[in-house]
Order: structure tokens, then C-alpha cells, then sequence
């Protein structure tokens, strides 16, 4: 299994831009693959975003079977597509820096993987639960 990377922000921090972050933020290196952390059907797959834009990018989003959409924010591109069902642990994407990812830098460039769970009721849950093992 391919780990992840490092964990550079937590849900209870402060994005570098000073707004509250709903996420896990995991640096590594463009194009390391990504696993679902949570098995479930593709929502919402987006490709064709470029780093600079203000959105998160390339996405994958995967509703499990509980109702929370798992999202993955600033992909190097999506593998899957809505309406796919995935396992957890399957290959849907790559790290990438797509959208307004930030870096250390300011300058937008950190390749970076956010991360972040809502429930049925929109509630942002804790994502470290379901990204232990891949750390």
C-alpha cells in the first residue's frame, strides 16, 4: 500500500488564508495515487480544473453507505466516475495541486490532497477516523 504522506492541516486549524478548514490536508508528490478511504458510489467527478482556479480543483466525491460524502479536493485528475462504485482501498485519483491549493510558499503550488466528510446532515465530520492506515 502506497502511504499517503504528510499530514500538514488538521479540521480544528486554520487554513493558511485565515478561514476556518473543514479538512486533512496530506502533501506528497503530484501523481501518487489516492485510495477511497471509504467504499461507496461517485457523486461528483471532475476533471479539467487547472492549479490557480477558485474551487477545489479536480474532484472526486463517493457517498458511503451511512450518507457521508467523502470529498477529495485538488486532485492531478479523477479515475472514476459518478455513479461507479468503488471498495475502499481502490485507486479513484491522483494528488495533485488543482484549484486553490495553497503551499507554504503563498504562491498556490503545494501538491496536496484535501479532505474532508460531511454527513447526511451536512455536519463536517473528523476524517482522521477513516485515513489511519493509509498514513
Amino acid at each position: 500500500m502506497t502511504k499517503l504522506g504528510v499530514i500538514t492541516s488538521l479540521p480544528t486549524g486554520q487554513a493558511m488564508q485565515g478561514q476556518e478548514h473543514k479538512g486533512i490536508d496530506i502533501a506528497n508528490v503530484k501523481g501518487t495515487p489516492l485510495p477511497a478511504f471509504k467504499g461507496g458510489t461517485v457523486v461528483r467527478s471532475e476533471n479539467g480544473h487547472q492549479q490557480g482556479e477558485q474551487n477545489g480543483g479536480n474532484v472526486v466525491w463517493v457517498r458511503d453507505d451511512k450518507g457521508n460524502v467523502h470529498q477529495y479536493n485538488h486532485l492531478n485528475r479523477a479515475i472514476v466516475r459518478p455513479g461507479q462504485r468503488v471498495a475502499d482501498g481502490q485507486q479513484i485519483g491522483e494528488m495533485g495541486n488543482s484549484g486553490n491549493a495553497v503551499s507554504k510558499s503563498g504562491m498556490g503550488d503545494g501538491v496536496h490532497l484535501d479532505y474532508r466528510i460531511t454527513n447526511a446532515y451536512r455536519k463536517y465530520k473528523n476524517p482522521l477516523t477513516y485515513i489511519k492506515k493509509y498514513l
